[in-house]
C-alpha cells in the first residue's frame, strides 16, 4: 500500500539552539497513532528523553495564503511563532488514528508542514516572510532564531526535492531536441509551461468527443436525466449558504445518479477530495469540487486539487507516460460547469462548458434543465470512453504503442479512394502556441528491412477546427499549395478537431515571403506565382482571406545552372467559397495590421480583400 510522508522538525529546547534535526518519516496512513509516536522516537534516540516519557506533536500546516499573499507578511512585519496559530490550521486525528490525514500534499503547500515535539520553547523567535526570489518560490523566510533555521534548512531540503523531480520528469519526457530550443528554454525559466497552450482535446480524444457531442444540435438525451436536472439544480441552489461538508453530502448522491459512477471521498493514501472516481480503484476519471463562488483564484484552486490526485503514489508508474486525462465537474456558488484536466507536463485545466446556473426557480426552467441534461449526456458517454481507455491501459504500456504523453494521441486515417490506414509518428511541435507537428507519415512498404525514416514522408500535421479542403486541393494541383495528404470532412461527425496532413517543406531553404531574399528576376517570378495561385482561387469561387506573408512560402529549387523559385500559399482556415466565409470572431483589427478596408469580426471575405493583399505584395516585390 502507498504511504504517506511527513517532514518533521525537531526544536525541542531553547531558541538559541540553531541546529536542528529535519527528517521524514514515512508511514501507513492506516497504522495507529502510538506507531507514529515510536517512528519518531526512533529518529530522536540523541535527545534526552526518557523511554517513557510520551511523546506529544503539534501538527501545524500553514496556510499557503502566508506563503504567496498574506500582506501583513509581505509588508515586512514580524511575528512570534505562537502568533503563527491564528493562521494554520491544526491537523487533527479521531481517537488517534491517521487514517483521516493526508501530509503528502503539493510541493507548493508541503513547504510548510511543521511538527514540534511538546514542550518546545519556541514564543521568543521571530519569523518574517518577505519577498525574495528562491528558484520557483515565490518567496523564502528570513528571520533570526530557531525557527528561521528550521525553516530555511526546509526549504532547501525541498527544493533540492524539487529539482530531483524536475529532472527525473524532464527525463521521462525523452525529448531534449524539444527542452533545448530557445523558445522552449525561455518558457521554462519564464515558469511557463510550453506545453498549456495546446488544447487537451489534441492530448486526448475523450475531450474531443465531448465538445464534439456538446456542441451537436440535436443531441439524444436520457429522458431520466431531466427529472434528475431538476433535483440537482434545486438542490445546489438550496444549499448555496450551508457549510462546505453539508453542501457535499446533499448534492454528491444526485450527481452519482446522473454521471453514474460512484466517488470515493479518501484515497486509499488517506487523500481528501470532495468527490473523486477512479477507473479499477486507481485512474482518475471523473473529480467533483465544491467552491463557495466563481472567484479569480478559483481555477487556480481546482488545479491544486488536480495536482493533488495526479502525485498520488498510486500513480507514480502511470504518470510518466500518459497525461492522466480526468474530467472535473466544478460547482462554484449557483454555478456548475466541466473542466478537462489532464498532465503533459505540469498539471493543465481547460474549461469545456460555460458556468451553468443551478436555481430551484429558473426564470427559463426548460433552457435550465435541458443544459443540465445535455451536460450529463455528454459526461456519461465520455466516461464510458476513458473507463475503456483506462481499463486496456496497462497492454497499452506494455505493448509501447502510446505516444508520449505531450503529444497528440490520434496517430492514424483512412486513405480516401483506398480504404487503407495509414500511420502517424509525431516529432515536435513545429512552433508554440501553433497546432501544428513535424511528423513522419508511414508509407505501408512491406519491406521490414527498410530503415525505420526512409519508409516514412516528413509531414506536418495540422489541427484546426476549420479548413477548406478544396481550396488547398486546388492550389496544390498546380503546385502552389503544399500537397495534402489527408484532411478531415468539415461536417465530420467523429471528431471536433479538424486533422490535416501535408507535405512538410523544411526551412532552410524555405523562408515566409516576409524573409524571402532574391534577386529581381527572382523576385518577378515570386509575385507572377502568386498571381497565379490568388487568381486561380478567384476563378473557381474561392477566397483565401489571410494573404499575410506568413502565409506565403517561397522555396529554391535547384533547375540545371539557375534556381527555379516555388511559392506555395498555406494555412487554408479561412478559406472558402466568396459570400459564404466570413472573418473570424477574434480578428484584431485595431493591432498593427494594416487590413483591407471593410474587414470586421464576423464579416465576410472578399476577393477585393485578396487582391489588395496582392497588389501591396506585388508592389514590394518590384
Amino acid at each position: 500500500m502507498p504511504v504517506a510522508e511527513l517532514w518533521c522538525i525537531d526544536i525541542t529546547g531553547p531558541p538559541s539552539v540553531v541546529t536542528r534535526r529535519i527528517f521524514p518519516i514515512n508511514f501507513n496512513p492506516q497504522h495507529n497513532f502510538e506507531d507514529f509516536n515510536q517512528a519518531i522516537r526512533d529518529q530522536l534516540k540523541h535527545q534526552p528523553i526518557g523511554n517513557d516519557e510520551p511523546i506529544t506533536l503539534d501538527v501545524w500546516k500553514l496556510n499557503p495564503s502566508i506563503a504567496r499573499n498574506d500582506v501583513r507578511f509581505n509588508e515586512g512585519t514580524t511575528t512570534t511563532y505562537d502568533d503563527l496559530k491564528e493562521h494554520v490550521t491544526t491537523i487533527t486525528t479521531d481517537s488517534g488514528h491517521l487514517g483521516d490525514i493526508y501530509l503528502d500534499l503539493p510541493e507548493e503547500e508541503s513547504l510548510h508542514l511543521l511538527v514540534s515535539l511538546q514542550g518546545g520553547k519556541t514564543g521568543e523567535s521571530k519569523l518574517r516572510l518577505s519577498q525574495v526570489a528562491h528558484s520557483n518560490l515565490n518567496h523564502t523566510l528570513t528571520a533570526e532564531g530557531t525557527i528561521y533555521h528550521l525553516c530555511s534548512e526546509l526549504l532547501d531540503i525541498k527544493e533540492k526535492d524539487r529539482q530531483r523531480k524536475t529532472s527525473e520528469w524532464y527525463d521521462t519526457l525523452g525529448d531534449n531536441e524539444f527542452e533545448n530550443r530557445s523558445d522552449v528554454k525561455a518558457k521554462r525559466q519564464q515558469g511557463q509551461d510550453p506545453f498549456r497552450e495546446i488544447p487537451l482535446a489534441l492530448l486526448h480524444p475523450v475531450f474531443d468527443r465531448f465538445l464534439l457531442h456538446i456542441h451537436t444540435p440535436h443531441l439524444e438525451i436520457p429522458h431520466t436525466l431531466y427529472p434528475l436536472a431538476i433535483k440537482l439544480s434545486s438542490a445546489c441552489w438550496k444549499t448555496i449558504n450551508d457549510d462546505k461538508p453539508t453542501r457535499v453530502d446533499r448534492v454528491l448522491p444526485i450527481i452519482e445518479q446522473m454521471a453514474n459512477c460512484t466517488f470515493i471521498k479518501r484515497t486509499e493514501e488517506g487523500a481528501a477530495f470532495d468527490g473523486l472516481y477512479r477507473v479499477d480503484g486507481r485512474c482518475p476519471a471523473l473529480m467533483f469540487i465544491a467552491d463557495s463562488d466563481i472567484g479569480s483564484q478559483l481555477l487556480g484552486r481546482v488545479e491544486r486539487v488536480y495536482a493533488k490526485c495526479v502525485q498520488l503514489a498510486s500513480l507514480d508508474s502511470t504518470r510518466k507516460f500518459v497525461v492522466l486525462p480526468t474530467f472535473i465537474l466544478l460547482l462554484a456558488g449557483s454555478h456548475i460547469t466541466v473542466l478537462a484536466a489532464a498532465n503533459p507536463s505540469y498539471p493543465v485545466l481547460e474549461p469545456l462548458t460555460s458556468f451553468q446556473v443551478c436555481t430551484s426557480m429558473p426564470s427559463d426552467p426548460g433552457e435550465v434543465f435541458e443544459n443540465l441534461a445535455r451536460l450529463f449526456t455528454c459526461l456519461r458517454s465520455s466516461l464510458e470512453m476513458l473507463r475503456e481507455y483506462y481499463t486496456a491501459l496497462p497492454s497499452l504500456l506494455e505493448l509501447e504503442t502510446l505516444p508520449k504523453r505531450y503529444l497528440p494521441m490520434r496517430n492514424t486515417f483512412d486513405e480516401s479512394g483506398t480504404g487503407r490506414v495509414r500511420r502517424l509518428r509525431y516529432e515536435n511541435l513545429l512552433m508554440l502556441g501553433k497546432n501544428i507537428w513535424r511528423g513522419r507519415l508511414e508509407n505501408n512498404s512491406s519491406n521490414a528491412d527498410t530503415d525505420a525514416d526512409h519508409n516514412t514522408t516528413p509531414v506536418l500535421i495540422k489541427f484546426t477546427r476549420s479548413y477548406c479542403t478544396p481550396a488547398h486541393q486546388l492550389l496544390s494541383s498546380i503546385d502552389a499549395a503544399p500537397k495534402l495528404y489527408y484532411s478531415d470532412s468539415p461536417n465530420s461527425d467523429a471528431y471536433y478537431w479538424q486533422m490535416v496532413v501535408m507535405e512538410y517543406l523544411p526551412t532552410p531553404p524555405t523562408t515566409t515571403l516576409y524573409d524571402f531574399e532574391g534577386t529581381p528576376a527572382e523576385a518577378r517570378q515570386v509575385g507572377e506565382d502568386l498571381k497565379r495561385a490568388v487568381g486561380t482561387l478567384h476563378d473557381q469561387g474561392y477566397v483565401f482571406g489571410d494573404l499575410r506573408p506568413s502565409n506565403i512560402l517561397v522555396e529554391p529549387e535547384p533547375d540545371g545552372e539557375g534556381r527555379r523559385i516555388r511559392v506555395a500559399l498555406v494555412d487554408f482556415d479561412w478559406a472558402g467559397k466568396e459570400g459564404e466565409v466570413r472573418y473570424p470572431v477574434g480578428i484584431s483589427v485595431n493591432g498593427g495590421i494594416n487590413w483591407p478596408e471593410g474587414v470586421v469580426p464576423r464579416g465576410l471575405i472578399t476577393k477585393e480583400h485578396d487582391e489588395y493583399w496582392l497588389r501591396t505584395w506585388l508592389d514590394c516585390l518590384s
